[in-house]
């Protein structure tokens, strides 16, 4: 799996992002009842890592894991993500920051089935491949990050080993203005660690990768000035 491919600048993402809008320029809330269709909505929570060797990780500011001397974005309290709604189809946009703190603007497409309040998510095989880049570069920058595991120099490789049953799924609350998601997969990843590290390089261990998100986790626009 080549991550660079999966990977788009921010303002890349964004103009998708209008192209969508100014088909379909619907924002939450508007579609009669809890239809999705046509609304664009954020939610906002932490994505779970588990680790082998190194435990569990709750990550949510993205500046927590970033080494302190690369914050060059600002920090926030919550990972923020934007979905938007088609009749049965769905882009996620999620900005993900790399070692040196330049985000990535990454994008995930599929389809999604709703009875009534609830969805069920199925990301296509591209957008699969994205999930698996994002978990390899959260662990990266975390890893990266700590004080303690600087010799470690990337996670070349992971993968979601349950494409065909992930649990990543929905509910629409407060008639289609609010969106609560879960999502959950497991993966294989490796590690690669310094040349002069003790540490021997891991191979095909296995992770798991979690994500509560609520769009009333979400920070209050401010009014305009």
């Amino acid at each position: 799996m080549i991550r660079a491919s999966t990977k788009m600048r921010t303002g890349a993402a964004c103009g998708i992002a209008m192209a969508m809008l100014v088909t379909g320029s619907a924002q939450a809330g508007s579609a009669g009842g809890n239809s999705l269709n046509g609304t664009v909505i954020e939610t906002c929570g932490k994505w779970v890592m588990k680790l082998r060797d190194f435990g569990k990780l709750k990550l949510g500011d993205y500046n927590f894991y970033i080494p302190e001397r690369y914050q060059t974005v600002p920090g926030t309290d919550t990972v923020s993500m934007t979905y938007a709604f088609g009749p049965t189809t769905f882009t996620i946009f999620i900005g993900i920051p790399d070692q040196l703190g330049v985000e990535q603007a990454l994008v995930v497409n599929g389809t999604y089935e709703q009875r009534g309040s609830k969805v069920n998510f199925q990301p296509d095989g591209a957008g699969i491949a994205v999930l698996a880049a994002i978990y390899a570069d959260l662990s990266e920058n975390f890893l990266f990050g700590d004080p303690n595991r600087q010799l470690v120099v990337n996670v070349p490789f992971a993968e979601i080993t349950n494409p065909d049953k992930l649990r990543f799924k929905g509910r629409v609350k407060s008639k289609g203005n609010r969106l609560k998601v879960k999502f959950k997969a497991d993966t294989l990843y490796d590690i690669q660690f310094q040349n002069n590290s003790e540490n021997p390089d891991v191979f095909n261990a296995k992770g798991r990768f979690k994500l509560r998100a609520d769009s009333g986790k979400c920070p209050s626009t401010p009014p305009p000035a």
